[in-house]
């Protein structure tokens, strides 16, 4: 998707920051789960301004959140709370990849919360895509596992299960094109495409996907 190694490390460096500096700030106050993905959405769209400038890229976030109560509520049908789709557009190619995510608070899984509902939402993301993942919210910033990997881990402690890692490298191997999943990918969108215009797109595919938000990243070569 991303073949410049520089322009990719930057944009990923910058996502998986505004990742880590939410949780960072709402680790210890009162910021239930769902509160503070909303506000790690919020920081993603406005990190991406600047990396237009530093990369040649023009990139651009949208985000859009669900109810997860209720009638019809969405997150139980996909196991997942956050809908990301990466869309990268050069010339007149496009590729797009999506993935599903599952925030926890790491530390309220350790001590014996909520495990076996996690595994019961990670058994939902895997029969709905390869690309599952869990997003741990932890003193440290997060750490992303892979729905797979806490399957095949149900005992072990979150810290030691494998592949965990930075949301950062995530990031980096979705613009690689080496993780996320093309079933799932945004919607080809016109470039320069009005913002209501693809918060309907985005809007529809949750509908369909059952996610309960959605994090769309555009991203087109400028040249």
């Amino acid at each position: 998707m991303i073949d410049d190694p520089t322009a990719r490390v930057i944009i990923a460096a910058a996502l998986g920051e505004a990742v880590d500096s939410a949780v960072n700030q709402h680790h210890d106050a009162l910021t239930q789960e769902h509160q503070l993905t909303s506000r790690i959405a919020e920081r993603l769209e406005t990190a991406i301004p600047r990396l237009g400038q530093a990369t040649g890229y023009e990139v651009s976030v949208y985000t859009q959140e669900l109810p997860d109560k209720g009638p019809g509520a969405l997150e139980r049908s996909l196991g997942a709370d956050l809908y990301v789709g990466v869309q990268v557009r050069a010339g007149g190619d496009i590729k797009s990849k999506g993935f599903l995510v599952q925030s926890k608070w790491q530390d309220a899984i350790e001590r014996g919360r909520g495990r076996q509902d996690l595994i019961g939402q990670c058994d939902v993301m895997v029969e709905r895509t390869k690309s599952g993942y869990v997003w741990l919210y932890g003193r440290r910033g997060a750490r992303v596992v892979t729905a797979k990997s806490i399957l095949r881990n149900p005992d072990r402690p979150l810290g030691r299960v494998p592949f965990s890692r930075r949301p950062d490298r995530l990031f980096d191997g979705v613009l690689k094109c080496r993780e996320g999943d093309q079933a799932i990918g945004l919607p080809p969108m016109p470039g320069g495409a009005d913002a209501a215009v693809v918060r309907q797109a985005i809007g529809a595919m949750l509908s369909e996907l059952g996610a309960g938000a959605g994090v769309g990243i555009f991203i087109d070569r400028r040249f």
